[in-house]
């Protein structure tokens, strides 16, 4: 009887000749120990993080790259828009009123 041949590394992904994805290599080099690979009968994988450590880094992701949003001015456009916008409100309050 013959032992099933397995392949420990599979082909990248191309999308118009762009790699989109490469399976990371599942051999000892990777720092997975044989007997951790075994006892789950598949690729060794990383210690998850908790959900706190996820929504944490999560935060400081999305902190930074509203912080440079806030950062930048707004638009003279925009602000023409919003006067208009209040000077539209403020018309019809006081037609409402009368």
């Amino acid at each position: 009887m013959t032992k099933p041949t397995t392949t420990t590394k599979n082909p990248p992904v191309k999308v118009g000749g762009i790699k989109i994805f490469e399976a990371p290599n599942m051999g000892p080099e990777s720092g997975c120990s044989g007997s951790a690979k075994e006892m789950s009968g598949g690729p060794c994988l990383k210690k998850a993080a908790s959900k706190s450590d996820i929504a944490d880094q999560i935060g400081l992701h999305l902190r930074s790259v509203y912080d440079d949003i806030l950062a930048q001015p707004v638009p003279v456009r925009f602000r023409e828009l919003l006067r208009q916008l209040e000077s539209a409100s403020e018309a019809r309050s006081s037609k409402d009123g009368m």
